[in-house]
């Protein structure tokens, strides 16, 4: 089994939002590279993909691709890294097809360079994939603001079996309570499924909920695993969200 980690990305929202926050002209920055304390938002990714016993690391990189290659080097905490690049961004599915041919049709983690999830648990998420024989499986994180949601993708499933039957990509009316998540588990097989799948109708590239409701739709047993108990979940797209998980890892920087 291997982590995707996807952090090709410009950021630009991110870097366009510290710039005005600290009153200082836009320098090159990488979001995924931020620290807090002793840890940059991308370890909180590469630590969970090393707890899961994942084999091998595959890192997609792009915007600094070089600052990112020497921040992350070659191994982490004993599990080697290996890294793909993408040129342009055409969607996150774009992005995870530039890194099949390191997955080499293996099972897989997906986490997002810059989406963090603290203290969740994963791995009853990866046991309920290996024991329901499912095709993949997607993290969602339940909310009472709708807002959120409408900024993410949600899922529709059956609340007995958590066998997944819709995903909608922004939606204007959220249907559930749940964000879902980049924190996926799928199956080797899903990777000829990216050349199949359609581009969304919306930003004309393939994303990530739209591959999900590929497989769905061509019977693929896809379940989803809601983190209840997790400690916090933030996908950073400003410098106030980047403030926000720091202020909520005040705390555990300082001990």
């Amino acid at each position: 089994m291997k982590a995707l980690i996807l952090a090709g990305g410009y950021g630009s929202r991110f870097s366009n939002s510290r710039a005005a926050h600290l009153g200082e002209p836009d320098t090159p920055v990488h979001k995924c590279l931020t620290t807090i304390g002793h840890r940059r938002v991308i370890d909180f990714s590469l630590d969970t993909a090393v707890d899961l016993g994942v084999d091998e690391i595959v890192l997609v990189v792009g915007y600094l691709a070089e600052t990112v290659k020497d921040a992350c080097g070659a191994h982490y905490r004993g599990v080697p890294i290996s890294y793909a690049y993408q040129t342009e961004q055409r969607g996150l599915v774009h992005a995870m097809m530039c890194g099949r041919d390191a997955l080499d049709g293996d099972d897989f983690w997906l986490f997002l360079g810059d989406e963090v999830l603290i203290d969740a648990n994963h791995d009853v998420m990866q046991e309920r994939f290996y024991q329901d024989e499912a095709f993949l499986i997607c993290g969602m994180i339940p909310t009472d603001d709708p807002s959120r949601i409408c900024k993410n993708f949600t899922l529709a499933f059956d609340k007995d079996s958590q066998r997944v039957w819709r995903l909608v990509e922004k939606p204007r009316r959220p249907f559930t309570p749940y964000i879902g998540t980049g924190h996926c588990l799928f199956r080797g097989a899903i990777l000829p499924y990216m050349d199949l799948m359609p581009n969304d109708a919306r930003t004309g590239n393939k994303e990530l909920a739209g591959l999900i409701q590929y497989a769905i739709d061509v019977g693929e047993h896809v379940l989803c695993h809601s983190f209840d108990e997790m400690f916090y979940y933030v996908n950073i797209n400003t410098y106030e969200d980047y403030l926000k998980l720091e202020a909520a890892l005040v705390g555990e920087v300082v001990s």
